[in-house]
């Protein structure tokens, strides 16, 4: 089996040059594999936001490690919120109040890395994307066929 050659990222990561300025930033055409260290529900919602972002064209190899944050964040958000939707609510029992604690920090910080991945549609308005497409002439398209014909005759 053939080696693939590693990235510069891979390479960095193991004490190389690391990546060029412009390969960060790079958009990507499709979603890497996902680390082996997402695990679960975690990795479907990489997997999932990331296709739908590179589908949007907003997805950059520097974003990676934000939404591997993002991913493990919600999945964890989720499991929580469902398992307290389980239990009879209690303001007096301490798990309760921990719980309900760290869904309301999990729910912000999700709240900012879905901003910064343009997730929501004000986010993507400031970023610059999903702009309504220019208004084209209705008569353009016959003009060109009517220019070629004039051309061809």
């Amino acid at each position: 089996m053939a080696r693939q050659a590693k990235t510069s990222t891979e390479q960095w990561l193991e004490g190389g040059r690391g990546p060029k300025k412009d390969e960060a930033m790079q958009g990507l055409d499709k979603m890497p594999p996902c680390p082996p260290r997402i695990q679960g529900r975690a990795r479907a919602i990489w997997r999932d936001t990331g296709k739908m972002l590179i589908a949007a064209g907003m997805l950059a190899r520097a974003d990676l490690g934000l939404l591997e944050r993002y991913a493990g964040l919600r999945a964890g958000h989720e499991a929580v919120t469902a398992q307290m939707d389980a239990m009879a609510l209690d303001f007096e029992d301490p798990t309760q109040t921990a719980m309900r604690a760290y869904a309301l920090k999990t729910s912000s910080e999700l709240r900012q890395i879905e901003e910064s991945l343009g997730l929501n549609p004000v986010a993507r308005a400031r970023i610059g994307k999903h702009q309504p497409a220019p208004k084209k002439d209705p008569l353009s398209e016959l003009n060109k066929k009517r220019e070629q014909m004039k051309a061809a005759a």
